[in-house]
């Protein structure tokens, strides 16, 4: 500082030709300068118009659409989707400051990630993140049996009465035997499961006593058998009539089913009315119940039935043997005719 005084000092006249000088040459450089003398530091904009975010679509493929816009021109802008570049990447042609983006996209089953990424010609560049979610349709329930109808589960009683605690009513030969029968089948090749299979027989755990078929009917497979099951009920034994006092039977005989323990002067309190099976599938909720009954009302000698005491067998009764198939709700009754044999 004290050179540039005595210079001064020395020479007044050249310094003040230099200062002159730098006066004029300052502001002329100044003019010639660049404006920004400082790098773009300002970073590419995107907007993303498609997809919104957390997108969720059930279809395979979307377009991306966009604008991507900057203070310089850009350089580059690419979508990638799952990592993968998409075909033929959108390049900022002409050097553009404002690039739109469309971009078609094969969405893969689950989240999707879909990456834009813009360059200037500065170096900046600016990243935007969309997920879109690909839905996969619910799988079409199974089509619905020929009935249309499926069945949920499977229900049976099977009784069979042989031997009966009154003298006065016949032992019958088969009937334990068809029941086992019926028995195995349903828990075999039908596929009733044996914990749904009750078996009253006089060789069972369970005895085919007038309490034990009630049980087993009206309050066993009410509890059980829901609307969509199938309940079967199999009864082989006596049938019987007695004078019907209400004068409601055509024949004027009333008709029973009737279990071990029955008694043939009272089959009224001792046996089962053939009127109470309505009840009996009014009280089960399945729309599907089939029963089959192997017995006989006509009251004549051979076959499984007997008379009750109090009842006159008519002379013009024919002896035949019926094996009946009810089913209830809707209500639909089939009987046929099987010739008298052996019980």
């Amino acid at each position: 500082m004290i050179g540039i005084v005595r210079i001064a000092l020395r020479r007044p006249y050249t310094f003040v030709v230099l200062a002159l000088l730098i006066t004029i040459v300052g502001p002329l450089a100044a003019l010639r300068t660049p404006v920004d003398i400082f790098p773009d530091i300002r970073i590419p904009v995107i907007a993303i118009n498609y997809p919104p975010p957390d997108t969720k679509v059930e279809r395979d493929d979307i377009v991306v659409l966009g604008l991507v816009t900057d203070n310089i021109a850009l350089d580059r802008v690419h979508v990638t989707l799952n990592g993968i570049e998409v075909p033929r990447p959108l390049d900022a042609a002409g050097a553009s400051k404002n690039v739109p983006i469309r971009a078609a996209v094969k969405l893969q089953p689950g989240d999707n990630i879909i990456e834009i990424t813009a360059t200037d010609k500065a170096g900046n560049a600016s990243q935007m993140v969309r997920t879109v979610t690909r839905l996969m349709p619910a799988v079409a329930s199974p089509p619905p049996t020929q009935s249309g109808h499926t069945v949920a589960d499977r229900w049976a009683v099977v009784v069979g009465a042989g031997k009966y605690e009154s003298a006065d009513i016949p032992t019958l030969r088969y009937a334990v035997s068809d029941a086992e029968s019926i028995y195995q089948v349903l828990t075999g090749p039908a596929g009733f499961k044996k914990e749904h299979v009750l078996l009253l027989t006089d060789r069972a755990e369970r005895k085919p006593t007038l309490r034990n078929i009630r049980w087993a009917l009206g309050t066993f497979l009410s509890r059980s058998a829901k609307k969509d099951d199938t309940v079967v009920i199999f009864f082989a034994g006596h049938g019987a009539p007695e004078v019907d006092p209400r004068g409601l039977e055509r024949d004027g005989l009333a008709k029973y089913l009737i279990p071990s323990d029955a008694d043939p002067d009272d089959l009224y309190s001792s046996a089962f009315p053939m009127d109470e099976l309505q009840t009996i599938f009014g009280r089960i909720e399945s729309d599907r119940v089939v029963a089959f009954l192997d017995a006989c009302y006509s009251g004549a000698a051979g076959g499984r039935t007997f008379v009750a005491k109090k009842t006159r067998p008519l002379a013009t009764v024919t002896p035949v043997r019926f094996a009946g198939a009810v089913t209830w709700s809707p209500v639909l009754y089939i009987s046929f005719p099987v010739a008298a044999s052996s019980a």
